[in-house]
């Protein structure tokens, strides 16, 4: 679905429990260790250099590493590793709840027991009302708070784990399509020359991945691979297809049918936005053509009462009604 289909059926023909089965869908595929492996070689430095397979391994620390949530009806062989060891709700008695849509774990492999916490976000609509960045830095900020009692105690900030907020951006405005921006905290001498050890500071960076419906996703890069991952206009078949033949993405029982769900969803929620688009295209055509009736009416009988009755009796609606679209005629004649 392109951004300008899905902005112009957006929330009046959308319901809010179709697309809230759709985001959380959306959700769930995200959450394979797999995709996840790509989006941290994409955007974190610790992992640049790293195989996927390496990734993978590092995602959630001990005991989480490898744990398998095993849903209803499927066995315990299948391979497929989503996330599932750390709390997504962050409550704070002054500060309120948010909902992470994603958080995990994920060791630093040249650090020695060192870790990464991480925070995923699926992101519709990319102009809210404020700039996505700033959201960004306020829940990394919430990440980095929440660590004091939990991670560290009393003062020993040296414990003080980083924090990264990542978000993958579905409908970015057009400059940004397919672009990945990340900010971070970084040094800067003002007066003299010394340098402080990079890991005391860098703690706390937020990432923005803008996909592009738009692309014809040859690049073997991390928006390719969610914009195949994500389109809703591509069969599961051929979009796991596509994942494992540019990608290598293991196709599991589990990522086949959270890819089958998504595509599932999609496609309902698009054809219940078009029957409906439909629906009020039909009684906006008709009305259209009472009010040309009424108003071809008014210039050969100035009656109100003629004109009501025979606008009634051809289209079979309400008196009130006629009556309302004879006043709206009136006015505009």
């Amino acid at each position: 679905m392109s951004p300008e289909l899905y902005n112009s059926l957006g929330e009046t023909l959308i319901t809010s429990e179709s697309q809230a089965k759709l985001d959380e869908c959306c959700k769930a595929l995200l959450a394979e260790k797999q995709f996840l492996a790509w989006i941290l070689q994409s955007c974190e430095d610790a992992y640049k250099d790293k195989s996927i397979d390496e990734i993978i391994d590092c995602i959630e620390g001990e005991p989480e590493v490898g744990t398998v949530p095993v849903g209803e009806g499927l066995e315990n062989k299948y391979t497929a590793e989503k996330i599932s060891g750390m709390s997504t709700e962050d409550a704070s008695k002054y500060e309120g709840t948010i909902r992470y849509d994603i958080r995990f774990r994920s060791r630093l492999l040249d650090e020695k027991e060192s870790e990464l916490i991480v925070n995923v976000e699926s992101q519709n609509n990319f102009n809210p009302g404020y700039r996505l960045v700033t959201r960004g830095l306020y829940y990394a900020g919430r990440m980095i708070s929440s660590q004091k009692g939990a991670e560290f105690h009393h003062s020993d900030y040296s414990k003080l784990k980083k924090v990264h907020s990542i978000w993958i951006c579905l409908h970015p405005d057009k400059q940004w399509r397919g672009k990945i921006n990340t900010y971070q905290i970084q040094e800067k001498n003002l007066l003299g020359s010394v340098s402080e050890d990079k890991n005391a500071y860098d703690k706390i960076q937020v990432t923005l991945i803008c996909l592009d419906d738009k692309s014809d996703n040859t690049e073997k890069n991390v928006v390719s691979l969610l914009n195949i991952a994500l389109d809703d206009e591509v069969s599961a078949k051929e979009k796991l297809e596509l994942l494992k033949e540019n990608f290598h993405i293991r196709t599991t029982e589990r990522l086949g049918r959270e890819v089958s769900n998504m595509c599932n969803y999609s496609e309902g929620v698009l054809q219940k936005g078009i029957q409906k688009g439909i629906e009020q295209g039909i009684e906006q055509e008709r009305k259209n053509s009472i009010i040309t009736l009424i108003s071809a009416l008014i210039e050969f009988c100035n009656d109100e009462d003629i004109i009501i009755k025979k606008v009634t009796e051809k289209y079979n609606i309400s008196t009130e009604l006629a009556k309302e679209l004879y006043s709206e005629c009136i006015q505009n004649h």
